[in-house]
Order: structure tokens, then sequence, then C-alpha cells
């Protein structure tokens, strides 16, 4: 602002303020100046402040509001420019930071877990199958005087080692992905630049892998090792344990698998919806700029207004080029907020809108809709009355059936930017346009709209359109800014759809994260299908020679084996019912316009783990039909 500062201190590296998105100072901050406020200077209606303060560990947080609503009564009393509705919110600083981020970082939790369950029931089945062929080998060794300890911890060496491997893999495949994991993630996670992987997540990662297989391995194991000796001695033992003992693992993995894909497939119809949402503005081939304006050069509102006047008359003359000046867009993070007040049974109640200020132009750069009235125009000067436009939200709150074009309204407002002032005032309403979402799930707040030219700022946002569909070139506009004020530079382009992606980012990094897990959980749910059915079929290998023998065509055979299989996937399915209900609860937060079609997702979702499953199976149904009656009974 053309002021020198002295430096005082230098502060660490990739320094990130912890603070909530209302303080407008997420990410990295490269330079901290006092505030100051001298007394007179500001109006105390002014609520745009954030106060961070630490509370006595003896003093709960509804025991500080009750003493801040005492202060902010006195405040009001004693205040005639504070409304009575004012009062200072305290919230816990730490749930305002992570609060946001929770569901989605709950939803990941849960879908590692699930899908970490699922591995861990396909190992324990693969566990069962390697056990039940080694039974001659167990029993033998405890003919030979092992012990059924020693014998345990020989049956889980092997899921052990293949453990430790995969843990290794997979914390090294972690590693390439995670730069790719990081810039999906969406704004607003706090500290999201300090995730490293380092020794300490490969140490975590695979020590959880090789906890994971024990655990798993460890009933299978045991019960593969209750051979007894006098079996094999006189030769009675198996290699098959029967098909009963495999029926849990395979249920378990289809009800995970199944929770997953009904989640995916939920978040998937909120991703469609998100993108039908009708947002009010068109932010197709826009670009945002940011303008500062120096005290030192504008000390006044007067020089502030002349300064967009003269800038945003130079940019009309460049062809092809539509522009306007706004205060902020839809869709950040944080709209700015007024108050205005109606008259409810003879008490005045206060009422919120979000505040933009904006030109002419900015109306006709975003698209949005004029429902009646006039915008914006030379005839709304400084010093001239005050007007307003309002969204069509808001006049049918205020003015219900009525037309709202020269009505008045009472409104907390700013009234100057050089001095920064907020006062109370009646204004004008002279336009009705559409309403612009602010929030793409729930019900936003309706909208005021002020003239730049009555209520100028220091830092606005240059917003440019293409006419004729040619991007528009920095230089050109930088040119302009410069025939204008050389004193001045213009920041980088950024496109205003950067809003709308940002606003959809955490929906579509949920969907990504729980799509990907529920594949996983899809493809290992096939690999212990295919295990799995291919033993059972094996123990019934002497079943299927007898009944080929007898008459049973190959495709009877077939159908026999599929038979089996499609119902412990109905069984699984089932199972998965109540998984996927408690994912769709945690999901809550995340999920937007289901309605309806939550039941197709459910229905479909089955339709995709049966039809998973069977082609999984089919290899092995085949191949039991294939094989000739006399090689099948003499194999049992």
């Amino acid at each position: 602002d053309g002021t020198p500062y002295r430096v005082l201190g230098i502060m660490p590296p990739e320094l990130d303020l912890l603070l909530p998105p209302s303080a407008l100072l997420n990410g990295p901050v490269d330079i901290l100046i006092p505030l100051r406020a001298e007394r007179g200077q500001w109006s105390r209606s002014l609520r745009w402040l954030l106060v961070v303060a630490r509370r006595p560990s003896h003093l709960t947080l509804e025991s500080a509001q009750l003493e801040m609503d005492r202060i902010s009564a006195e405040i009001s009393a004693s205040s005639p420019d504070v409304p009575d509705a004012f009062r200072a919110r305290l919230v816990d600083l730490k749930q305002e930071i992570v609060g946001p981020t929770l569901p989605i970082l709950l939803a990941g939790w849960i879908g590692v877990i699930l899908v970490l369950l699922v591995a861990c029931t396909n190992l324990a089945g693969l566990v069962a199958l390697r056990s039940a062929n080694r039974t001659s080998e167990v029993g033998l060794r405890r003919a030979l005087g092992a012990t059924r300890l020693r014998l345990l911890l020989h049956l889980l060496e092997e899921p052990v080692g293949l453990a430790a491997v995969g843990g290794v893999a997979g914390f090294l495949l972690a590693a390439l992905a995670h730069p790719a994991l990081i810039g999906l993630m969406p704004d607003g996670f706090p500290r999201l630049r300090r995730i490293r992987m380092d020794g300490s997540v490969a140490a975590f990662s695979i020590v959880l892998a090789l906890a994971a297989a024990a655990l798993a391995g460890v009933w299978p194991a045991w019960k593969g090792s209750s051979v007894p000796s006098h079996a094999v001695l006189a030769g009675r033992t198996r290699s098959g344990r029967g098909s009963r003992s495999y029926r849990p693992y395979l249920v378990g993995q289809i009800a995970v698998a199944y929770g997953l894909a009904v989640s995916a497939g939920l978040l998937l119809v909120t991703s469609s919806r998100l993108s039908d949402v009708d947002l009010g503005f068109d932010a197709r081939g826009v670009d945002q700029y940011e303008l500062r304006l120096p005290s030192s050069g504008y000390p006044d509102n007067a020089s502030l207004v002349a300064f967009y006047e003269t800038f945003l008359g130079a940019l009309a003359e460049l062809p092809g080029v539509a522009s306007g000046v706004a205060t902020e867009l839809p869709l950040e993070e944080e709209n700015a907020q007024i108050d205005f007040y109606l008259d409810v049974g003879g008490r005045e109640v206060a009422h919120t809108a979000d505040f933009y200020g904006v030109s002419r132009g900015t109306f006709d750069v975003l698209d949005i809709d004029l429902r009646a009235g006039r915008l914006f125009d030379a005839r709304d000067r400084l010093e001239g009355e005050p007007v307003i436009i309002v969204d069509d939200r808001l006049a049918e709150q205020v003015w219900p059936g009525r037309d709202p074009v020269g009505e008045t309204l009472d409104i907390m407002a700013y009234t100057s930017a050089r001095p920064f002032q907020v006062g109370r005032r009646t204004a004008t309403v002279v336009g009705v346009v559409g309403h612009v979402r602010s929030d793409l799930r729930t019900a936003d707040e309706p909208q005021i709209y002020q003239p730049i030219s009555q209520v100028p700022f220091a830092s606005l946002k240059l917003v440019v359109r293409p006419r004729s569909g040619v991007a528009i070139d920095r230089g050109d506009l930088a040119g302009v800014l410069a025939a204008v004020d050389p004193t001045l530079a213009i920041d980088d382009a950024i496109p205003a759809r950067v809003l709308v992606d940002r606003a959809r980012a955490p929906t579509t990094f949920v969907v990504l994260v729980t799509s990907a897990f529920a594949l996983a959980a899809l493809l290992l749910t096939a690999v212990g299908v295919f295990a799995i059915s291919s033993r059972v079929t094996l123990d019934r290998k002497g079943e299927v020679g007898v009944r080929m023998a007898l008459g049973s065509g190959r495709r009877r055979v077939v159908g026999m084996v599929l038979e089996e299989e499609i119902r412990l996937l109905a069984l699984g399915v089932l199972v998965g019912v109540p998984i996927s209900l408690g994912m769709a609860r945690v999901l809550a937060s995340q999920l937007y316009g289901v309605g309806s079609a939550g039941a197709v997702v459910f229905a479909g979702a089955g339709v995709l783990i049966l039809s998973a499953g069977l082609l999984a199976v089919m290899p092995t149904a085949l191949g039991a039909a294939m094989v000739h009656p006399s090689r099948a009974m003499k194999g049992d």
C-alpha cells in the first residue's frame, strides 16, 4: 500500500496459520502486518474480525459463551449503531478447522478398513485352502512329534511372508502415488503440505500388514493343525475339509465388497446431481484478476470511484471483451454478509443476506439474469440516493406477490472504504436478478448487490469474458491498467471455473477414493471366489463324476456349480445390506439429491457383485464339466 514497514522477525518456512475458512488466511502466508485501529475509526457494528483466544482448562465453552452473551448485550445497549441481534459466537478452533474435513477423512478411513477386511478374509480363506491341501503333511509332522503350536507357526510362515512382501510393495506404490493423491485432495485440509511418506509411514504399513496377516490366518491355521496323528498313520486323511468351512470367508468378502460398491454408486449419483445444479451464473470462459489500490495513491472514496470508472471505461474500448469488478464471486469459501431489517408484528427483526459490491458489467460477464427493473448505471453516484439490486429469493421473502422495484429496505451496509465504515441506511431497490448459488448443497442466503460507485472497495476482483470466444491477452489488460495508473500491477488470471471445481472437489475426491476402494474390494473378492469355488469343486470331484456317469450332462453340471455359488453370492449381498446402510450414514454429509436413485444403486450394486462372482466362478464350473467321469471318480 506504499507504506514502509520495518521487519521485526522471520518466521519458519512454509508457515501455515491454522485458522478456519472465515479468517481467509488458510494456506501459505508470506507477510504478517499489525492490525491498527484507532478509537472511533471503525463503526462498532463491524463484525468481520476473527478473534483467537486460549480458554483456561477449567472454563467450558458453554460458560464462556454465556459471559460473551452478557458482554454482547452490554455493547448493543450502549452503542446505537450495533443491532440488538449482535452476538459474539464462540467456537472450538480445532473443530472449526478439522470439522469440515472429518466426513471425508472418515469415509477414507472406513474404506481402508473395509478393504483391509476383505484382504484379511481373502487371506484367511486361502490359508484354510492351503491347510486343507497339507493335511497329510500336518498329520505326518504330528506323528513325528511336532506340537500344535509349532504346526501353527509353520502354517503361518507363508501368509506372513507374503504379507511382508505385500507391505513393502504397497508402501512403494503409495510413495509413487503420493504426489498425485495430494493433488487430488480438496483445498482446506489442514497441514496438507506436511504429509510425508517417511520411515514411520513405512514401518506402520509393514507392521500393519504383518499383524493383519497373522490375525487373519491364525484361526484357519489353528484348525489346519488339528489333524490327529493316528489318522495319517491309518491312511484316513483327506486333502479336502468340505465346502462348508470356506463359506464364511466367501460371504464376508462379498458383503464388504457390496457395501463399498453401494457407497461408490451413491457418490456417483451425488456427483451427477451436483453437476446438474443450476448455479444462477455461468463461469465458463471467465477469468478473474485481483486489483489492490494502495492508500497512498487512493486515500478516499472519491479517488477509488474515479479509478474504477476510468479503468472500466478503458476496458470497454477493448474489442470483444466484457468486463466488470466485484468484491467477491459466488461459491467463494466465505461470502460477506450484511443485515436487513423487517417489521414483524410491530417488532424489528434482523435478517442476513449475502453481500456483493459490483459494477454494471459484472452481471453481463457472469450471465446473471435480470428479472425486473434495471442494472446499475451512471445515475448511481457516490453521493446519490443509495440503491440496491436484490435477488428473486429476497424479493419473494420481503415482498411476496409484489413488484419490489421502487421499494425501500433498511440495511446495515458498507458506507465507506476509506475510512472503512459500516452504517445503517435506507436503500431503494432498482432491480431484481436471479439467485446465484453460494453453496452447492445447502439452502444459501438471499443476496443484496450494491454498486461499486456508491460502495467503493480498495481490493476487488476484475472479471472478464471474451465476447467472441477468443482468449483475452493478459498483456492487453496490463496495458490498459498501466495507462490508467503505471504504479499498479495485475496478477495472473485465475479461471472463475476454479470456484465451481473447488466447490465440487470434496465430493469428487470422495468419489474417486471410494470407487478405488470398491474396485480393489471387487477384485479381491473375485480372486477369493475363484480360489474357494475351485477348492469346493475339487472336493466334489467324485460327486461330479458319479452324476456324469449316471447321465447328467455338462450343462447340468455347470448349473449345479453355479447354483451353489449364486446362493452364496446372494447371501453375501444380503449380509452386506447393513454395511451399505452404515456407510450411507457415514457419507450422509457428502450425499446430495440421491432420492429414489438410492434404490437403483442398491439393486445395481447387487447385480454387479453377482455378475463379478459368476464371471470368477465360471472357469471352475466349465472345468468341472470337462472332466471325464472315470477320471473324476479316480481322483476322489
